[in-house]
């Protein structure tokens, strides 16, 4: 955290945050859409989204933002941060990405950091963070002063509320083609270029059919539902092959306006759509065979989250950073590991069964948070009288919801 000296001298060139999102524009140039090549994870994107969204980008001078405390934790739907996980992605956002030159003629990028000095101060009462980050030199050239690059401007709620790095990407490359906001626009985009945009695995998504149900259709109904993006695809095909991807994007039927100030009739209307059904990601996928509720799936996340990460295997269809695909690696091996059990001894309850598995492969600090009238013991009796399980038990839904 800075000093009480280095605070007072950046006082004026400070944007302080604001606890709501809703009305705050992105302006991204033409060269940061290129970062689908980078490491960052989606978690990184909002916090980068978040920043451009608060900064003016015709004053270069003010180039620091402070995250108040709690707001971090509102923008990535969390709880509680853990200082591990926040030096991580604090490290990441300051570690040099590839950023191509858009307006050369010759292929060109430049390994650029984006943010030289991040600060965390935590609150001891309350455990929340106040971060201040102040974007590096050599990346102002692509966060102010823009015009000349070109740029995109879209709305900051729209991708806060995407829950899946795919979407994220998408959502990008899909508003980058967008030609005029007020009419329809149509490309075509190869099978292997999208599978590459996106960094799924060509071999593990060689059908097209898999690709389509497991990652396309996922995107498409996740965007849907959390942003204005409306648009629709369908196949091109060569023989019988899959070769290219026919996207058609629709009109914004509303202009976007730098409104600091949130709507109640929106947030009305996000109300109102709370109970529509999440997109499912991969690691989901491995618990189908098990039937299991909302709420267990969302437990079952909140233990993910704590699992030790040297305990997350790595494979070879994902890159290793690639959180969703460890997930559903060491989920799918729990499975079958109960299910070579339960042939040597029938597992009354597999849903219990499973999440006292995954606990014991938990943090040494969990950051699982219960409710007040909950216990700290989770064996597996307590696991099946506390939480709904398919019908197999009566017991309270557990309100523990820790997303990352």
């Amino acid at each position: 955290m800075p000093s009480k000296s280095r605070k007072k001298h950046l006082e004026n060139e400070i944007l302080r945050g604001f606890s709501k999102q809703e009305g705050m524009i992105v302006q991204k140039s033409q060269p940061l859409m290129s970062l689908w090549r980078s490491q960052l994870t989606l978690e990184e994107f909002k916090i980068m989204d978040v920043y451009l969204s608060r900064i003016n980008s015709h004053e270069p001078d003010k180039r620091t933002v402070i995250f108040e405390k709690g707001e971090l934790e509102e923008i990535l739907k969390v709880k509680y941060i853990r200082e591990d996980e926040l030096e991580q992605r604090l490290k990441h956002l300051g570690t040099p990405v590839r950023i191509d030159d858009t307006t050369a003629k010759n292929k060109r990028f430049a390994m650029v950091s984006l943010f030289d000095e991040s600060f965390a101060d935590q609150d001891p009462d309350t455990g929340l963070w106040m971060v201040t980050m102040t974007a590096s030199q050599s990346a102002m050239k692509y966060f102010f002063n823009v015009d000349q690059l070109g740029y995109l401007r879209y709305k900051l709620q729209s991708v806060v509320k995407i829950n899946s790095r795919y979407s994220y990407i998408l959502f990008i490359y899909l508003e980058n083609h967008r030609k005029y906001r007020k009419t329809r626009c149509d490309w075509i985009e190869s099978l292997d270029n999208l599978k590459t945009i996106l960094r799924c695995d060509k071999n593990y998504y060689k059908q097209y059919k898999k690709f389509n149900d497991k990652v396309l259709r996922r995107i498409h109904q996740e965007l849907t539902e959390k942003t204005e993006l409306r648009y629709s695809y369908e196949p091109i095909k060569k023989g019988r092959s899959v070769v290219a991807i026919h996207f058609i994007l629709d009109p914004v039927s509303t202009e976007i306006v730098d409104v600091k100030e949130a709507q109640p009739e929106q947030e009305q209307l996000e109300s109102d759509n709370e109970d529509k059904p999440e997109v499912r990601e991969l690691w989901m996928t491995a618990l189908d065979d098990l039937k299991l509720s909302k709420e267990q799936i969302e437990y079952i996340r909140s233990l993910l989250a704590a699992v030790r990460p040297a305990l997350l295997p790595v494979n070879a269809n994902f890159d290793n950073d690639h959180l969703d695909g460890r997930w559903f690696t060491y989920l799918d091996q729990k499975v079958k590991q109960m299910e070579i059990m339960d042939k040597k001894k029938a597992i009354k309850n597999k849903y219990a069964y499973l999440c006292k598995m995954v606990k014991q492969d938990g943090m040494a600090e969990s950051t699982v948070k219960e409710d007040k009238s909950s216990t700290n013991d989770y064996d597996l009796d307590t696991i099946q009288k506390k939480l709904i399980c398919n019908g197999h038990c009566q017991g309270e839904t557990s309100q523990n919801h820790i997303c990352f």
